[in-house]
């Protein structure tokens, strides 16, 4: 695993991030609340449409369009409506975000989804609720040297270390965050972690997704 990224370093990243893909990543938020209420109140053409654009936003590969209406079931089976939103990064919260993540999985197969599509719920997850759930992506992988052939591992590792840096830069979490939403701290330590992991060079995909 890496060293703590500098509150200076998490910064430069953001803002380079938000100056390529700002206007993208705004265009999203503004249908994410429409999503969190499509949660609630268990619209699940709403959330079909979401969960789909995620998969666009993020370039996903693997994913067909017949999978979002699983995809949207998984998701309102989950009550993820009652977790909490507030940005807590203790050693136990990561174990349960660690564990919502493995049971939309689980729960997307249930509904006949074929593939194991850790990146694209990880997606859904940060998006409807970016103060808890970090993204699970190949870069993210690559760049904190957590690669394992059971992806709950792997992703068990990211949210803890990303915990663990976001505990250490809560006192600079206001100046680190940008300007862009949503304004979190695990969306700057995405943000950090795929420019740092070779997003930099990238000219197209915001995520590329394995």
């Amino acid at each position: 695993m890496l060293e703590y990224p500098s509150k200076q370093d998490v910064l430069a990243a953001v803002q380079a991030y938000n100056q390529r893909y700002g206007t993208e990543d705004e265009g999203l938020w503004r249908q994410v609340n429409l999503a969190r209420d499509a949660v609630r109140s268990r619209n699940h053409d709403a959330l079909e449409s979401f969960v789909w654009r995620i998969k666009v936003w993020g370039r996903i590969q693997g994913v067909r369009h017949r999978d979002s209406p699983a995809m949207a079931r998984a998701l309102l089976s989950l009550g993820l409506h009652r977790d909490s939103s507030e940005e807590l990064f203790s050693p136990g919260e990561a174990e349960k975000v660690a564990k919502r993540l493995t049971e939309l999985v689980t729960a997307s197969r249930a509904e006949g989804i074929e593939a194991r599509h850790f990146s694209w719920s990880s997606k859904i997850l940060h998006w409807l609720q970016p103060e808890r759930f970090p993204v699970y992506d190949r870069l993210v992988r690559l760049h904190l040297a957590c690669e394992n052939k059971d992806p709950s591992v792997s992703y068990q590792r990211i949210v803890t270390w990303q915990f663990e840096v976001a505990r250490s830069l809560l006192p600079h979490r206001d100046t680190i965050v940008g300007d862009v939403h949503p304004r979190t701290l695990l969306r700057a330590l995405d943000k950090y972690l795929w420019w740092a992991g070779g997003g930099a060079e990238s000219k197209g995909s915001v995520f590329t997704a394995m």
